[in-house]
């Protein structure tokens, strides 16, 4: 199994290397959405403090993305009456205004009037297929950066 096989990699993996996959926004693209340290976006969960979650957990959120969303990371699909269409996790409330983040962590704010439908959706903003873009070696490597902070 592929968790298995990144976690024998583990005892030789390189958390310089992995901060910086996680920093390289053409990369692994981490920092797009979550920050480590205040540095990086603040749309997906702060990973700063995870050392206490297990190694199977954290690759699992890498290698899965989908399969376990915090409800407060839940993207929702918005339409809006002038036709357009995007998904997005809540970021802000504020008077007549809700600003999204997308999954590039960019922010897309509409007025609560202009939004015909929102519907909670199944499936991560965080991307698929973030190994396609890794070895198994940097995921380690990553893995390896994140479970020392």
């Amino acid at each position: 199994e592929l968790t298995s096989i990144i976690q024998s990699k583990l005892p030789l993996a390189d958390s310089n290397a992995g901060r910086r996959i996680f920093f390289n926004n053409r990369f692994a693209q981490c920092a797009k959405c979550h920050q480590v340290d205040g540095r990086g976006g603040n749309v997906g969960p702060d990973l700063s403090n995870i050392s206490d979650m297990t190694l199977g957990r954290l690759l699992e959120s890498i290698i899965e993305p989908s399969k376990e969303i915090a409800p407060r990371h839940t993207p929702i699909l918005i339409e809006t009456y002038d036709g357009k269409s995007f998904s997005g996790v809540l970021y802000a409330e504020r008077g007549e205004e809700v600003t999204y983040a997308d999954s590039n962590g960019k922010l897309i704010k509409v007025r609560f009037d202009d939004i015909e439908r929102s519907k909670p959706q199944t499936k991560s903003i965080m991307p698929e297929g973030l190994l396609e873009r890794m070895n198994l070696n940097e995921v380690a490597d990553l893995a390896k950066y994140l479970l020392k902070r």
